[in-house]
């Protein structure tokens, strides 16, 4: 606990994000950690987007805050296992450069592939799980009607901010919170994002608890699009570890097609499944023709032999 208090403190030396501010309207999309109970903002005559402002849980009492236009629910939640602490680290440090982990071509497939149907979207209530840098959350700002975007990196949710400004008209609410705890309100969102989270949480007890808690949050027939590490056939015949930790520190586990409908919840049903973004080790790293070799190659490899990734869509499913 000292260390995340620590971790806590230091953060208030850290500049402001440059926040259009929190979307109150989007308080209501997170309950608290400790029992569930409803947050309302403490100061009086707060407007619709708040940057700084006190919160608490109408249940218990738990009290926490907005600073700088991100909500601030990681001092609520249970403190972080030593993997994921060194992880926060290591991220936060790296935030400004994280972007050029993806390349050009790598965000294209995945994005084509996530938001091909721009109707899952559009005016829709959005949450995006493990946000990063907005990866996922930028390109549909202006487009969904609002986002809810989790991270349990800060300094990423700053970064996000930034690239976001004063921007369109979408309602944005930034969350610093572990995602794997996150509570979400019954029945808010359209459509959940959930774009490589699932492969960096080692243990299959706190992934299940994490879709059921998507599986709550969604309205009924609402939609999750979720990309994770793919075991390709490549990797089984030569023998490639499932899991590991990558030189970052960052835990990873690759999955096969079984694996993702052994952990997925009854209520939600599955309606794709597909291999997707060619391994990018497999590729020149120097080569400037390697996006244009790998758009070539996406549609006419073998995607179960070489894919990187595994592509779901699940549908939430009516109550009878």
């Amino acid at each position: 606990m000292r260390m995340l208090l620590n971790k806590v403190d230091e953060s208030v030396a850290q500049p402001a994000a440059a926040s259009r501010g929190f979307s109150t309207e989007l308080l209501e999309a997170v309950r608290c950690p400790n029992d569930g109970g409803q947050f309302v903002i403490v100061d009086e005559h707060v407007g619709d987007l708040v940057s700084d402002a006190g919160i608490r849980c109408c249940t218990c009492g738990a009290a926490s805050e907005i600073r700088g236009g991100i909500l601030r629910l990681l001092p609520l939640q249970r403190p972080l296992s030593s993997l994921t602490s060194k992880e926060q680290d290591a991220r936060d440090r790296g935030a400004n450069r994280y972007d050029a982990h993806f390349s050009e071509w790598s965000n294209a497939v995945e994005r084509d592939a996530m938001f091909g149907d721009s109707s899952l979207f559009r005016d829709k209530v959005v949450l995006d799980l493990a946000c990063g840098t907005g990866r996922m959350t930028v390109p549909i700002l202006g487009t969904a009607r609002a986002i809810v975007a989790a991270d349990f990196f800060e300094q990423s949710l700053r970064v996000l901010a930034d690239k976001a400004g004063a921007g369109p008209k979408t309602r944005l609410g930034l969350v610093w919170c572990d995602v794997t705890q996150l509570r979400l309100a019954t029945a808010f969102f359209d459509a959940v994002i959930c774009a490589q989270l699932l492969e960096h949480i080692p243990l299959e007890g706190q992934r299940r608890i994490l879709l059921e808690q998507v599986a709550a949050g969604l309205k009924s027939a609402g939609c999750l699009l979720l990309t994770a590490y793919y075991y390709n056939l490549a990797k089984r015949f030569l023998r490639r570890p499932r899991e590991g930790i990558h030189e970052s520190g960052v835990f990873f586990h690759r999955f096969s097609y079984a694996e993702i409908v052994e952990e997925m919840p009854h209520s939600l049903l599955i309606s794709q499944m597909k291999a997707l973004q060619i391994d990018p080790r497999l590729l020149p790293q120097q080569s400037r023709l390697r996006g244009w070799l790998a758009r070539l190659l996406e549609p006419i490899a073998c995607a179960r032999v070489l894919a990187h990734l595994v592509l779901v869509r699940a549908q939430k499913q009516t109550a009878a």
